[in-house]
């Protein structure tokens, strides 16, 4: 009989484990950001910094997809992975 290896799992799989690993408080801090809104003041109202909140989903991304987000004077998101994590927070 002819061995089948399976395929890897689709890259969308990567985007739902991201999904199912972020908190509440980084999921809303994902959309606040894809919004264009202040992460600061999210951050200030869920005492947090800006930069653990960043970390802590990018960290978790890298896990699963690869880091999606930037932080230089602001945090954005980078471009090539916007729909996927607009996707993703609506769910």
């Amino acid at each position: 009989p002819e061995v089948v290896t399976p395929l890897p799992p689709p890259a969308a799989d990567g985007w739902s484990a991201l999904g199912a690993a972020l908190t509440a408080t980084e999921r809303e801090a994902l959309r606040c950001i894809l919004q264009g809104r202040d992460i600061g003041d999210f951050a200030l109202k869920n005492s947090v910094m800006p930069e653990v909140l960043v970390d802590g989903i990018n960290d978790k991304a890298m896990d699963t997809v690869d880091a999606v987000l930037e932080l230089d004077d602001t945090v954005s998101v980078y471009e090539e992975y916007r729909e996927n994590l607009m996707e993703m927070v609506e769910r």
